[in-house]
């Protein structure tokens, strides 16, 4: 009796995953390429990070982080965005709450980059593909910009062509 009621809960479990396993895909936020990136992205902007505050949103902590915006490769936005990555720590009257979310992206202040980003309601900018989009700047010893997308180093110039080719 108790065997034949774990089979039927494993083979459910296994229908679930299966029937589920596109979904569970589009939610690890892996593209195929950086082309796919920037087709599911509204707005991709090379900019600065300048400021990061945490504030809780139904209960869940949330940085915001302000970026300067320096360029616009793809959509439209204003000279600084404000970009809400889940996870943070916040010091509540009552309780602190501290929360760090698998796969969501750490910035720096200061720290240059490209994002890949969909707008949200409430006026700010969601990451797409989580640490996926979020692309840090770095500059080779020619002096030249690049970000590194699945393990290959891609320049500006080239980011901006792929960015072009996928719309």
């Amino acid at each position: 009796m108790i065997t034949s009621s774990i089979r039927t809960a494993a083979i459910a479990v296994l229908a679930i995953l299966a029937t589920s396993a596109p979904a569970l895909a589009e939610l690890s936020g892996r593209h195929a390429d950086i082309k796919a990136l920037a087709a599911d992205s509204d707005n991709i902007v090379l900019g600065k990070v300048t400021g990061a505050r945490v504030q809780l949103i139904d209960g869940a902590p949330f940085t915001q982080y302000t970026m300067l915006v320096e360029s616009v490769l793809k959509g439209s936005a204003s000279a600084s965005v404000v970009i809400s990555v889940p996870g943070g720590a916040v010091s509540t009257a009552r309780v602190p709450v501290s929360e760090v979310v698998a796969g969501s992206p750490q910035l720096f202040i200061n720290s240059e980059g490209v994002m890949f980003l969909n707008g949200s309601p409430d006026g700010t900018f969601a990451i797409v593909g989580s640490s996926e989009g979020a692309l840090t700047m770095q500059t080779d010893a020619t002096g030249q910009d690049f970000v590194t997308y699945g393990g290959e180093k891609i320049t500006i110039e080239a980011l901006r062509s792929a960015v072009a080719n996928a719309e």
